[in-house]
């Protein structure tokens, strides 16, 4: 005969199950349609044997000329299966250079394999600070990023089509555009994560190179794109776990980390913060691995501080 106890269990079982079932549909945000400007072209894609990538010459009113777009399959890529995208965002305007290759290190750590990730990178015809110029209508990095890589790699291959599916990755400059990506886009990206970055720099006036002011176009627009300033408007939209910022260091911007980990505590902003990743500042000097772990790993695993 069944006992009192045992229908209270069973009920709160019958409980637990539909809460979870409720919680894992609500996760499961349903796939977006991002329509690729209209403005834009893209070549038809050729394969890269030497690389491992498909390759796609793409031109846009956001940049001049025709600019190149790699992209990194996993080896048994499933057209049936819905994939998590990593934008691995440049530091330089081409493929690769003096701070070395991003997609290429993420190959060699065969990330896009252990992972099951479509990785994407992009070529730039000037240096990016992923804002939009202020007046130069060729200079709109955020746009095209969000208007047309984004969008167009949504509509070529299959990828989960919402905010879960898409990941940042980037440093120094790069680090930079993570942040005012996802700040700027919270509803756009899951997750952005920043190594060795000049995210605290906040004087336009005294900027190391007018080089690194350039790409801003005003002091205005500098303000708008400032990861210190964001952070400070847009703290709401990220104190709820899990933690979609990941910041790591220390490299050669120590203090900047350090103080927007303060500043992110100050404001109840939830993340992740590992500050023994003390490396050469280009791509393949060890941190990229960890990196990668920390953005695709489950909230319940992610770690949200880890101090020499």
């Amino acid at each position: 005969m069944l006992q009192w106890s045992d229908m209270l269990n069973a009920r709160a079982m019958a409980t637990s199950i539909m809460v979870f079932a409720c919680a894992q549909a609500a996760a499961e945000k349903p796939k977006e349609t991002l329509e690729v400007d209209p403005f834009a072209k893209v070549s038809v894609g050729s394969f890269h044997k030497d690389r491992g990538v498909w390759r796609y010459n793409v031109t846009s009113k956001y940049q001049k000329g025709e600019n190149l777009v790699e992209v990194l399959l996993p080896d048994h890529y499933d057209a049936g299966r819905a994939y998590r995208v990593l934008y691995v965002l440049p530091v330089e305007t081409g493929i690769g250079g003096r701070y070395g290759d991003g997609l290429m290190e993420v190959k060699k750590l065969g990330a896009h394999n252990r992972h099951q990730l479509v990785c994407v990178t992009m070529a730039f015809d000037q240096l990016p600070w992923y804002a939009d110029h202020a007046t130069d209508k060729q200079r709109q990095h955020e746009s095209y990023i969000t208007r047309v890589i984004v969008p167009f790699i949504e509509s070529k291959y299959t990828t989960k089509g919402n905010a879960a599916g898409r990941l940042l990755l980037g440093f120094s400059k790069s680090g930079w555009g993570a942040f005012t990506l996802i700040l700027r886009n919270p509803d756009l990206f899951a997750r952005a994560a920043s190594w060795d970055a000049p995210l605290m720099f906040t004087d336009w006036d005294k900027w190391p190179s007018r080089s690194w002011t350039a790409p801003f176009g005003s002091e205005e627009t500098f303000r708008a794109f400032s990861p210190a300033a964001l952070i400070e408007a847009r703290a709401a939209a990220f104190k709820k776990d899990p933690a979609r910022l990941i910041l790591l260091g220390p490299g050669n911007f120590k203090q900047d980390a350090i103080t927007m980990h303060e500043a992110m505590k100050r404001l109840g902003v939830q993340h992740t913060f590992d500050h023994t990743l003390d490396s050469r500042h280009d791509w393949h000097s060890g941190w990229v691995k960890p990196a990668i772990e920390y953005l695709t790993a489950d909230a319940s695993k992610a770690t949200k501080e880890n101090m020499p």
